[in-house]
């Protein structure tokens, strides 16, 4: 059978040398979900970038039903049938569905814009993969999930036989994640292919037809998902042999570093979002918060880091009250916080990886003196926060969101080689963590908390 989409030989080296692909091959049959797993910055994006045409390769070819194809422009991609849905999206929060999907390439009656056709399509291709997504909401109504279906409408309306899926996953709740692969295997059922992007290896097996595993920019190798286990495949992916089970080691967690008493946080319209909350982190503790999103989580994490203001109760490190402090006066005190959308809150894009892991510390002596940035101190610094985090870096700042989370973290370390992750204040760690209810593939907190709406005025957090 003629292999409807393949890489042969794919190279991809950045300005500064940097190296993303060597020698990669990719062969992709019709009809099949195809993943490519490997763990961050092992190529994956960089590949699918190509195939889209975001990227161009140094060397190798692409082949589409074999025959030689190259794309100067997602545009030609487009055109050549192969869609592709990024991690972030792109979406327009005031227009409605349809308006999303077809513009661009809105259907015509004369010269005018045929709305009521837009919505019949629209709806039509919604019912046929089963994607259930009404066409006339707006899209700053939709959930995430229904967000990410509007992605793929936008690529199924222009015809994409080949649908690339950039880490899918990352972004949905576990229900939300298996409404995903019931769309994905009626997109399968009729005719389409799926590339899917992921490193969550129980997912993988669970969705994909046929695997390929990428390491340090390379393939390592192509394996139908009957033939392998969980096991085999992170073996694969890290070159060695792997225990998917961490041993915890029994830590000293009698000394309080970190708590919540009566939080009280309000909307804009002056409603409660966090009422009577109780919450205390010990020392070499990792809490986990649960529950379905939009329950408070994030708005908690905002208020314990200073981002947003409380309107009652105390927020204790190292039994100070900080909850009048400002960001910079709580990191003074070993508080550390890493956002959800590490590229749009976390992080200064269009900055160096340099510039973003000083950005915080301009009042450092080690990196400003007498008012002038120290540029040769804080390149160094940078460089060996980047070794030492294996932060994939190139000459031109190409951030993802795995290597966005990883510079982040780099960052406070540096600020406190005692290493505060989210939430501490002790020379030994402490983490608060927020996610939704139950991640497949996720490593498990040592203490889980349910969080409630808050309309419930019951404390949120056991004692």
């Amino acid at each position: 059978m003629t292999a409807l989409l393949e890489a042969i030989g794919i190279d991809k080296v950045y300005p500064g040398g940097v190296v993303a692909n060597e020698g990669v091959s990719l062969v992709v049959q019709p009809g099949e979900v195809h993943a490519v797993v490997g763990e961050n910055g092992a190529g994956k994006s960089t590949l699918m970038k190509i195939l889209f045409g975001i990227e161009q390769p140094n060397a190798g070819q692409l082949r589409l039903e074999g025959k030689p194809v190259s794309f100067a422009n997602p545009r030609q991609a487009i055109d050549a049938g192969i869609g592709m849905v990024f991690q972030h999206f792109s979406l327009v929060p005031s227009f409605t569905v349809y308006e999303n999907v077809v513009m661009g390439s809105e259907p015509r009656t004369g010269i005018r814009f045929d709305r009521q056709k837009a919505i019949a399509e629209v709806q039509a291709l919604s019912d046929k993969f089963k994607l259930g997504v009404d066409p006339t909401q707006p899209v700053r109504n939709l959930p995430v999930g229904q967000q990410q279906r509007v992605e793929i409408l936008k690529s199924l309306y222009r015809k994409a036989r080949v649908l690339i899926l950039d880490e899918p996953t990352a972004v949905l709740a576990p229900q939300e994640v298996q409404e995903l692969f019931v769309a994905i295997r009626s997109l399968v059922e009729q005719g389409q292919t799926v590339i899917f992007i992921a490193h969550k290896l129980p997912e993988v097996l669970q969705i994909s037809d046929a695997i390929t595993v990428m390491r340090q920019g390379k393939t390592v190798g192509q394996v139908k998902t009957k033939d392998v286990t969980e096991h085999s495949l992170a073996a694969m992916m890290v070159g060695r042999e792997v225990v998917l089970r961490v041993d915890r080691k029994d830590t000293d967690q009698s000394q309080l570093v970190a708590s919540c008493k009566g939080v009280r946080v309000v909307n804009s319209r002056g409603a409660d979002i966090i009422s009577d909350l109780d919450l205390s982190v010990h020392a070499g503790e990792i809490v986990g918060l649960v529950g379905v999103e939009g329950n408070g989580q994030s708005e908690l994490l905002e208020a314990i880091s200073g981002l947003r203001s409380t309107a009652g109760g105390t927020i204790t490190i190292a039994n100070e009250n900080i909850a009048d402090m400002s960001v910079l006066e709580r990191r003074a005190r070993g508080l550390a916080s890493i956002p959800p959308d590490r590229l749009s809150d976390g992080l200064a894009t269009g900055a160096t990886v340099a510039e973003n892991i000083v950005a915080t510390r301009l009042n450092d002596r080690r990196y400003v003196r007498n008012g002038l940035l120290d540029l040769k101190a804080i390149k160094a610094e940078a460089i060996k926060l980047i070794e030492k985090f294996s932060i994939r870096v190139a000459a031109a700042l190409r951030w993802d969101a795995s290597q966005a989370a990883t510079c982040r973290r780099s960052s406070w370390h540096a600020n406190w080689p005692s290493s505060p992750s989210c939430c501490s204040s002790t020379s030994r760690r402490a983490v608060l963590t927020s996610a939704p209810l139950s991640s497949s593939g996720a490593p498990s907190p040592m203490r889980a908390t349910p969080v409630r709406p808050c309309c419930c005025r019951r404390r949120t957090f056991p004692s």
